[in-house]
């Protein structure tokens, strides 16, 4: 089965796409590549926002100093 992506708007099949709970069909609006890809952008124009993630999991931040 195919979807189509809102942000590039290719047809896809629907393993390109991630679950979405609350959404009507259960799958995401936008393919893991488009997904992938804001997520990227958001990381470059604020690198101080997400400073406190380390490989994939949370940090403790106190004071500016990170601690694993």
């Amino acid at each position: 089965m195919l979807k189509k992506c809102t942000k590039c708007f290719k047809e896809k099949e629907i393993s390109f796409f991630g679950k979405h709970k609350t959404g009507k069909d259960g799958i995401r609006s936008t393919c893991k590549d488009c997904t992938n890809q804001e997520g990227k952008r958001r990381k470059e124009k604020d690198p101080e926002k997400y400073a406190h993630i380390v490989i994939g999991q949370w940090a403790y931040v106190a004071e500016g100093a990170v601690f694993k």
